[in-house]
């Protein structure tokens, strides 16, 4: 298997993508592992869902929902975002 390409990204990009999801809630499941649920280009999302999902855990005792509901529309929680830009400040997510 060879290097998938690097880009730069933004940390509600990476949060709102599939990929992520599909690792957030496996955790909040607690499915094992699944690489092939995701292409190879998305395994970095996947990974980071999952890693997040953990690191929420430790740091609050639960793993929040990705999504709430905004006057009837679906976005990301704050809550998430704030937990996972903490995960990258403190080098737990790369």
């Amino acid at each position: 298997m060879s290097q998938v390409d690097t880009h730069g990204t933004t940390l509600i990009d990476i949060v709102s993508s599939d990929a992520f999801a599909a690792g957030w809630f496996e955790v909040v499941r607690g499915d094992r592992l699944n690489v092939d649920r995701v292409d190879d280009d998305q395994q970095w999302s996947y990974e980071r869902g999952r890693l997040a999902a953990v690191a929420a855990r430790a740091k609050t005792g639960r793993i929040p929902p990705l999504w709430i509901d905004a006057g009837g529309e679906q976005q990301i929680n704050p809550k998430v975002m704030d937990l996972v830009g903490a995960a990258f400040l403190e080098k737990a997510l790369l």
